[in-house]
């Protein structure tokens, strides 16, 4: 009998972005294929609650500040490691990859992935960096765009690194008969429950909010499988002190079953992936500008627009834009 290859996907963190939807649609699909999934998590965390009910092998890691430097914690993951004859480890989080590394270093016959889905900014090419760079055995991109970015980031060699790209590379427009009746507008974002504020939110709101000569109603989707956090429990206190309960609506959802239907724009906050299932959708969809989402505006640039994460202006501008010529914009992109 052939033996399953068995793949540990280490996702140490505490939030519900994009970065964590990778880890669990590439967990998920490996699982489907019968790949031997293991995923390395904190208990509780959003990827441990994502995964509930579903086949797939959980280790805990402590959760405290201090983790990353807790030595007999490492230790014990290598022998995790042996335990159950791991054969490849799939890493995310650069913070923890240089600590991963440094802990596999007498067990280099074990392959070491990295994926990337945003570009580095700070340079990793001092000498001191070398021996764990080279540790590194496949880096996997979205996007060619990045593949200059992991060579002056980290001199890794372009035949290290797998371009996964965008299964899209046409599109068709099915918004062109639609308009907005009485220049009002459905907008509809997602915000990340783990947030420990709500600053992603007022610059959203100063951007909407400024925008004229069009009536507007905002519609916050919010993860049903995370009522305890900051946000479940104090975003409706937060929209009764700014007064925002007539133009403000708060939607739950449960797993797969956000409802963008209703929605004639869709603005993505931060990282997650509810904007690419918008444009999927056929509804015009403001990105945040990264090398990801500029890539889909190559494909086509009538899907929506970019704007510069953390500026209203920006915001408010790209805005104006989708809806002063909004049946040119709402492509679908097609494989």
């Amino acid at each position: 009998m052939e033996k399953k290859i068995s793949v540990l996907h280490f996702a140490l963190g505490y939030k519900w972005r994009g970065l964590e939807q990778l880890i669990l649609n590439n967990c998920l699909g490996m699982s489907k294929r019968e790949v031997k999934t293991i995923v390395c998590c904190y208990e509780k965390s959003p990827i441990d609650i994502k995964l509930k009910d579903k086949k797939i092998l959980k280790i805990y890691i402590e959760n405290n500040s201090h983790s990353i430097f807790n030595y007999k914690l490492w230790n014990n993951f290598i022998e995790v490691i042996r335990e159950y004859k791991i054969d490849i480890i799939h890493c995310y989080h650069l913070k923890h990859l240089f600590r991963l590394i440094f802990t596999m270093r007498h067990e280099s016959k074990i392959p070491i992935a990295f994926q990337m889905n945003r570009s580095i900014k700070k340079s990793y090419t001092k000498v001191w960096y070398r021996p764990f760079l080279t540790r590194i055995d496949q880096v996997y991109l979205p996007t060619n765009d990045l593949l200059e970015n992991v060579w002056s980031a980290f001199k890794i060699h372009p035949r290290k690194c797998v371009v996964l790209g965008n299964a899209c590379n046409k599109s068709l427009n099915l918004n062109k008969t639609k308009v907005l009746l009485n220049n009002f507008c459905n907008i509809g974002l997602y915000f990340c429950p783990h947030e420990k504020n709500f600053a992603y939110l007022d610059i959203a709101f100063s951007g909407i909010f400024s925008l004229k000569n069009f009536k507007f109603k905002i519609h916050i989707f919010i993860d049903i499988e995370f009522k305890n956090t900051f946000v479940s429990k104090n975003l409706p206190e937060y929209l009764k002190l700014k007064n925002l309960g007539q133009v403000v609506e708060i939607h739950e959802f449960e797993k797969d079953s956000l409802n963008q239907s209703n929605l004639d724009l869709w603005i993505t906050l931060g990282d997650d992936d509810f904007g690419f299932f918008a444009i999927s959708r056929g509804i015009p969809t403001l990105l945040p500008r990264n090398v990801v989402s500029m890539g889909i505006m190559d494909i086509s640039p009538a899907v929506g627009e970019t704007y510069r994460l953390f500026d209203s202006n920006d915001l408010k501008t790209q805005c104006e834009k989708v809806l002063t010529k909004y049946s040119s914009y709402g492509d679908v992109l097609l494989n």
